[in-house]
């Protein structure tokens, strides 16, 4: 089952590199957000929002926060 945040990009036809670019962070950077591992900035999440259509909370909604290391 794939993940929310990586089921937008792909239903926006993006591939982790070219969104990437489209963000200006790097491929692995993506894949980080796409496996929980970090969160993107507030920027990065609203230009994705702008990117694939839907709201700020959305692309929150869609991160899989679980693995995110908390201190």
């Amino acid at each position: 089952m794939r993940n929310k945040l990586m089921g937008l990009r792909k239903d926006a036809n993006l591939s982790q590199n070219q969104l990437a670019r489209k963000l200006d962070v790097t491929v692995n950077t993506v894949g980080n957000w796409e496996k929980g591992l970090s969160l993107p900035s507030l920027e990065n999440a609203h230009n994705m929002a702008k990117i694939f259509g839907v709201t700020t909370d959305d692309i929150f909604l869609a991160l899989n926060t679980m693995n995110v290391v908390k201190n």
